[in-house]
């Protein structure tokens, strides 16, 4: 099946890129020495950022899925919080281990966890949503084992923020030749394979009220905050 395909092409990027334990171990001091006066720095703590409206109560479990280098647990982990790092591979993961960054990792499916049912206060997926070839299979994963809720950062969909471009391709729609050629990014793959899912927040609004979810909220930048209740 093409998604199980697209799981282990996936798993076994690391070790295509990286085939000794040695050539992870640079790559992960490379990244871990990268000083903070750098954009990659401050966009990362831009993400991160979101987070602490929800890491205030310490002692908080959580779950990072596709956090392959572990820097997404931690983050939860210096906020005084539990957190269990997940991906495909954990190659990276127990560098981060034996390093001291992280306590806790695991080899995790997003689209068959294998934790028991509400078994963490928040599950994390951060930059790792569109990378899923059946992105809410994984959702409804995520919701299962979370108590309190999910957080998924992800760039949104572009088209659902232009509605120019959204009435030119329904017009040109009829030619998908001429449409494709015109939009040669319309749909786009990364090089591992998969088709990068981007997201919208009627997706995900239309999810929250299909599931009986009491609330869906939207960090959409420094100065803006979405809420909405779900009746």
């Amino acid at each position: 099946m093409r998604h199980t395909e697209s799981y282990n092409r996936h798993n076994k990027w690391y070790n295509t890129h990286f085939p000794s334990e040695s050539a992870k171990t640079d790559f992960y001091e490379k990244a871990t020495a990268t000083g903070e006066n750098n954009i990659a720095y401050w966009l990362q703590k831009f993400f991160f950022n979101c987070l602490d409206p929800l890491l205030y109560k310490k002692d908080q479990s959580w779950l990072t899925i596709g956090d392959a280098y572990g820097f997404d647990a931690q983050y939860i982990l210096n906020s005084g919080n539990r957190v269990l790092a997940t991906d495909l591979n954990t190659d990276f993961l127990n560098i981060a281990l034996k390093k001291g960054i992280i306590n806790a990792c695991a080899a995790e499916n997003a689209e068959k966890l294998m934790q028991e049912d509400n078994s963490f206060d928040f599950v994390l997926c951060k930059e790792s949503y569109h990378h899923f070839p059946r992105p809410y299979a994984a959702m409804y994963e995520m919701i299962r084992v979370a108590r309190q809720g999910v957080v998924v950062i992800e760039p949104q969909d572009p088209v659902t923020k232009m509605p120019l471009l959204l009435m030119l391709s329904n017009l040109l729609a009829r030619n998908a030749h001429f449409l494709n050629k015109l939009w040669k990014n319309r749909f786009s793959f990364e090089p591992v394979g998969n088709f990068v899912y981007k997201v919208s927040e009627r997706e995900f609004e239309k999810l929250a009220a299909g599931l009986g979810l009491p609330l869906v909220a939207f960090k959409k930048s420094i100065q803006t905050t979405g809420l909405k209740a779900q009746n």
